[in-house]
């Protein structure tokens, strides 16, 4: 199947529609799939929003069900990776 790209969008920041992606992921694993294929760590403005992104995509590779529960925990680890403190 042929990889779609898609324009750049400008760095337009939107935070609810941050939020909203990144719910998407979480509760549909299709979308998931998709989002996680489309977008990358710096499509998001908000650090939080990236570590979650990172986190389910790192999720979606693995075996676990990507749930809220398994998306705190692994943010928390991609943030001890990266050093990040406050997550």
């Amino acid at each position: 199947m042929k990889k779609q790209t898609y324009p750049v969008m400008a760095n337009l920041i939107h935070p609810t529609a941050e939020s909203t992606v990144l719910t998407a992921m979480r509760d549909e694993m299709d979308l998931a799939a998709r989002l996680a294929e489309i977008l990358t760590p710096e499509d998001f403005a908000n650090d939080k929003h990236k570590l979650i992104f990172l986190a389910a995509k790192r999720l979606l590779n693995g075996i676990e069900a990507i749930d809220a529960q398994t998306i705190a925990d692994e943010t928390i680890a991609v943030a001890k990776e990266y050093k990040i403190k406050d997550t």
